[in-house]
């Protein structure tokens, strides 16, 4: 029913959400429960930690796709 590309895309898709889903975390006390959408924005990019993890995981995103597209190109040719 879905293509190969597909398929990886909808799964790196609910990787990453679930990377950048809100949920205590063992360094902040409270998690981030008490701060609001906005705010937890703010705190994500201006952390050197989060933002870390989240360009680690859009490098392996563009990476998986990169290597997804050029397989499929080599099986083409």
């Amino acid at each position: 029913m879905f293509t190969t590309t597909t398929k990886l895309k909808i799964r790196l898709s609910l990787a990453i959400s679930a990377l950048l889903a809100v949920s205590t975390a063992s360094a902040h006390p409270s998690g981030h429960a008490e701060i609001n959408t906005s705010q937890l924005l703010e705190h994500m990019f201006a952390s050197p930690f989060h933002t870390g993890i989240i360009a680690i995981a859009v490098a392996l995103a563009v990476g998986a796709i990169y290597k997804q597209k050029n397989s499929k190109a080599t099986k083409l040719k």
